[in-house]
């Protein structure tokens, strides 16, 4: 999260122009994962007592960080909390598989 880098990793309020990019369009994070830490704030299936489970009207957490956000509110570990009703066009989430390899 070291601010002088942060515009090769994440688009924020300084190089976004004001809209969402292409996933993939800057570098990975050191786990190999694009727009972790700017881009699209993502959901998270956690709220803040730690349920994880949805009802309506319930508040959940968002991470990461988005396009329009200062460089101090993006990073994989900033975290916000929302609605879950909320409709942002900077809220997004993040798709992802588990696999075991074979040696």
């Amino acid at each position: 999260n070291d601010k002088k880098i942060l515009g090769d990793y994440a688009w924020y309020n300084m190089n976004s122009s004001d809209k969402v990019h292409e996933i993939g369009s800057l570098r990975p994070s050191i786990s190999g994962l694009f727009d972790q830490h700017g881009n699209s704030l993502e959901w998270t299936s956690s709220d803040p007592s730690n349920r994880n489970f949805f009802e309506e009207g319930e508040v959940k957490m968002l991470c990461g960080g988005s396009y329009r956000n200062v460089d101090a509110k993006c990073g994989a570990r900033i975290l916000f909390q929302e609605k879950i009703t909320s409709n942002f066009e900077d809220y997004g989430f993040r798709l992802a598989q588990h696999w075991e390899t074979q040696n």
